[in-house]
């Protein structure tokens, strides 16, 4: 809802919600953000399990949006997103195990993809792109179009 407008934005380009103050935004990729008459709970319950995870009571997050996910103090995480949070995402000691294990499910043994292993798994899912008949390799944008489209849930 955008003044007296509603505005549609295709959930590919979100890259996460967070909480600010009792409200309740949406960023899109390219940093963009709105309000939204959605809770965070509202949004679990309706957003892709596969493409959005829940770190906290703060944060939703897109899989496309984390950038790193280090270890903290005590058995959290600390989580980086492109683009920039507004605030220091830390997932607890007793979700970093769930959050672990949902990155597993999506990339077995990977909490990240290097970007030879995004290459590799275009190679294995037999995706070129051919520009003036000349095959080539995806590039990055597209190895994660490629990831995404091979993660979708119909």
């Amino acid at each position: 809802n955008k003044g007296d407008a509603i505005i549609t934005i295709d959930t590919d380009d979100v890259a996460y919600f967070y909480i600010e103050d009792k409200a309740v935004f949406m960023v899109q990729k390219s940093g963009t953000r709105h309000i939204i008459n959605y809770t965070l709970d509202q949004l679990e319950q309706v957003m892709n399990p596969r493409q959005f995870y829940r770190l906290n009571r703060q944060f939703m997050v897109s899989l496309w949006s984390i950038v790193k996910v280090n270890n903290y103090f005590n058995y959290k995480l600390k989580i980086q997103l492109q683009p920039p949070a507004p605030a220091e995402i830390i997932v607890s000691s007793g979700k970093s195990g769930e959050f672990k294990q949902w990155l597993d499910e999506l990339f077995p043994g990977k909490t990240s993809l290097s970007e030879p292993e995004l290459e590799e798994f275009a190679v294995l899912a037999g995706k070129t792109t051919n520009v003036a008949n000349t095959p080539r390799q995806p590039n990055h944008a597209e190895l994660k179009q490629l990831l995404r489209d091979s993660l979708r849930v119909d």
